[in-house]
């Protein structure tokens, strides 16, 4: 049993292998966890690539950011840590009671009463994030149900599951990468959103604020490629799209109702992330989109902007200037 008062990072589809990690060193984790990692196959006391890949990020965000890291999937495979990992399909709310009973469970806590002399510390996260390594195309829309959107990330704010204050470090909220499908699932689900979410969007210059983000960043490239098999920054591949991507797209909701949130969006490029802060009791029903800006001021969006052709200088009476007329002579020669 592992009582902590730390603030909580709970990761959607992350899975944390039984691992007791023996220092709060960086470089001795990366090299402990490295080395009980192989490629393809799992051994005694070791880790296949994934699930080392995996536990490396979370305890690196748990020695950077302070905090204490929970992981839920669905997978088999390697004995799971039974504190911080949890089973279940977070495509349904039913995952939520398993989350509150294996922690009920772990503190002590049977039938109502405390075997423990300490009472259970409650659970709340200051982030909960949905995993962004590996999504492949495809991938999220087969993974991510409309159900996730308009009952399960609700009912985080109904069940008093998330801290509502932010840290001088971490921000509150559930964070989704920002992918086509997330958008399309958001608008879809906007009207039950907005009564307990403020939706924002996070930019590359903002990614600190995100505690895995900090724990991933902190492996060796060199490490992440060779070890744990993925390239670094998959933000960069993964949490991005453009505009060939929409207007191509299954239609999840209508475009036109798709493009009056997306071309509002100012640095649309460098979008990584989508941040869902959960309202406060006296702020229920008050949320929606914040920092869009008017379609027709943005500058840089996600519709390409046309280059324009430079005019030629001309004088006050619409004549070419002396030096423009040298250079269209040089042009002619």
């Amino acid at each position: 049993m592992r009582l902590s008062r730390r603030k909580k990072v709970l990761v959607l589809g992350a899975s944390r292998a039984a691992y007791v990690r023996q220092s709060n060193s960086i470089e001795q984790t990366v090299a402990d966890i490295a080395s009980r990692t192989s490629i393809g196959k799992t051994f005694q006391g070791g880790f296949e690539s994934s699930f080392g890949r995996d536990l490396i990020r979370l305890c690196l965000t748990e020695i950077i950011c302070n905090v204490d890291c929970f992981a839920m999937s669905l997978q088999y495979g390697v004995d799971f840590d039974p504190y911080y990992h949890v089973r279940g399909n977070f495509n349904k709310t039913k995952f939520l009671d398993t989350l509150l009973e294996q922690h009920k469970a772990n503190c002590g806590e049977t039938n109502g009463e405390l075997e423990h002399i300490q009472r259970a510390p409650s659970l709340r996260f200051q982030q909960v994030i949905m995993d962004y390594n590996w999504l492949l195309s495809g991938w999220d829309r087969k993974s991510w149900r409309p159900q996730l959107f308009d009952t399960v990330l609700p009912a985080f704010v109904e069940r008093d599951l998330l801290e509502l204050e932010d840290t001088p470090d971490l921000p509150c909220g559930i964070f989704l990468p920002f992918s086509l499908h997330v958008c399309q699932q958001l608008v879809d689900a906007f009207e039950k959103l907005k009564d307990f979410f403020s939706i924002s969007f996070m930019r590359k210059n903002e990614m600190k604020k995100l505690s895995l983000w900090r724990g991933t960043n902190a492996i060796p490239d060199k490490t992440y490629q060779h070890v744990f098999e993925k390239d670094p920054r998959q933000e960069d591949s993964y949490c991005t799209f453009v505009m060939g991507a929409v207007l191509g797209s299954e239609e999840v909701v209508p475009k036109e109702h798709l493009l009056e949130v997306l071309d509002c969006l100012e640095d649309f490029d460098q979008i990584r992330f989508v941040r869902l802060r959960p309202l406060k009791p006296d702020e229920i029903g008050t949320g929606g989109w914040t920092g869009l800006k008017e379609k027709d001021k943005v500058k840089n969006g996600i519709r390409p902007t046309r280059k324009t052709k430079k005019q030629p200088a001309t004088n006050s009476n619409g004549s070419p200037t002396s030096s423009e007329k040298t250079k269209r002579r040089k042009t002619h020669r």
